[in-house]
């Protein structure tokens, strides 16, 4: 989008969501760049769009109109703006990205082969790791990578939220029993992904102050064998729930210990210097906007 249109952008997103900061969360924005869009706005209008008076917001008369107005402009321009970049022959090119194993294999497989449909003169060249490097030094245009980041120099956009939790197949739970204490993960076998810090450490990462380790016969750095060790009932696995949410849609795992799942974020990162290329940028956007509709994800 246009940056002049920017405020525009962003009251249509406050009115869709009626909330501050769930649209500063989706459009990767501060809440304070969010509210001074809409104050912004509502001074171009000389006229309060957006009424704050309860605990959530409620959109005044003055700003239904708005809203038509703003719909229709920001519509009437990214059509404008689709007809320049399908008739532009320059939108072509390499793009190097990032992500790890479940990540590309349940995710990106798809969002590649769909984006190269619309952009036939975009290559893709993937790296598949969850290693987090700089991106400048390993000549990355943009990373996917799920949790904590670390500090850089690069640039983040916050794609979705996740948690991170146990899960297990009913056949295991059968089998097994189901944990119902973070203690009882003494007794069950723990598939150990050793590509996460603290890999034994469940309790402690699942936010226990408690430093124990769990035991298992399995550790693996293969995400996706991991998963598969879970879904054919050999264990318990501790992985973010989107990783595994198109098995919980199939009921081939369930969550347990829910009360004991954490928050955590999946971003895009890319460098501050160069910068996104316009292929870059367009591939994020896409990424984001169907990661937020895919009816695979958090109960959609």
């Amino acid at each position: 989008m246009q940056k002049k249109y920017r405020n525009q952008y962003v009251f249509i997103h406050i009115v869709k969501n009626l909330s501050l900061t769930k649209t500063a969360d989706l459009l990767g924005l501060s809440k304070a760049t969010v509210s001074r869009c809409l104050h912004q706005l509502e001074e171009d209008w000389e006229a309060e769009l957006v009424s704050r008076s309860s605990r959530k917001l409620k959109l005044t008369d003055a700003g239904k109109e708005v809203y038509e107005h703003c719909l229709r402009l920001v519509e009437d321009t990214q059509r404008a703006e689709q007809r320049v970049i399908e008739s532009n022959d320059r939108l072509s090119g390499t793009l190097h990205i990032t992500a790890p194993e479940a990540f590309s294999y349940l995710f990106l497989s798809h969002l590649t082969r769909e984006f190269s449909q619309q952009y036939p003169g975009v290559h893709f060249d993937l790296l598949v790791s969850s290693d987090y490097k700089s991106l400048l030094g390993e000549e990355i245009d943009l990373a996917f990578r799920i949790g904590g980041l670390k500090d850089s120099n690069d640039r983040a956009r916050k794609l979705l939220s996740t948690r991170l939790g146990v899960f297990a197949a009913p056949d295991y739970i059968k089998q097994h029993g189901e944990p119902k204490t973070l203690d009882d993960l003494q007794k069950h076998n723990c598939l150990i992904y050793s590509g996460m810090p603290l890999q034994k450490s469940w309790p402690l990462v699942l936010g226990a102050q408690d430093h124990s380790h769990v035991r298992g016969n399995t550790r693996c750095n293969n995400e996706m064998y991991l998963i598969k060790m879970a879904l054919l009932g050999q264990g318990l696995l501790l992985f973010p729930q989107t990783l595994v949410e198109p098995y919980l849609k199939q009921e081939k795992l369930r969550g347990v210990l829910p009360e004991h799942s954490v928050a955590m974020d999946i971003h895009a990162l890319y460098p501050s210097q160069p910068g996104l290329s316009k292929i870059g940028r367009l591939f994020m956007d896409f990424v984001s906007e169907s990661l937020q509709n895919d009816p695979r994800i958090q109960g959609r």
